[in-house]
Parts: structure tokens; sequence; C-alpha cells
């Protein structure tokens, strides 16, 4: 139950950082990559979120 929790938490904080992240690198990708990015960050913080409340 604790590992559960431990990978939420590393999926909530890898979420969160891809969300950060990809909109400000679009430098070197297309704006499709930087909106897959911030969708997938949004999808990964919410398992994150369910992952904790177990």
């Amino acid at each position: 139950m604790w590992l559960l929790k431990l990978i939420g938490w590393g999926l909530l904080a890898f979420g969160a950082m891809m969300i950060v992240a990809f909109p400000f690198n679009s430098k070197n990708q297309p704006d499709e990559m930087a909106k897959a990015g911030v969708v997938l960050g949004i999808i990964m913080v919410g398992v994150g979120f369910l992952l904790i409340k177990l």
C-alpha cells in the first residue's frame, strides 16, 4: 500500500513538472507536442492523486 502511495507522489510530481515544462520548451517542438505534454501531465497528476487517496 505504501508503494502505491509512493508511486502516486512520483506521478504527481512528474506530471506537475510536465505541465510546467512542456509549454516553455516549445522552441524545438511543435505546438501539438506541447499540448500533448500538458494533457499527459494532467492525466498523470490525476492518476497520482487517485493513487495517493487509496
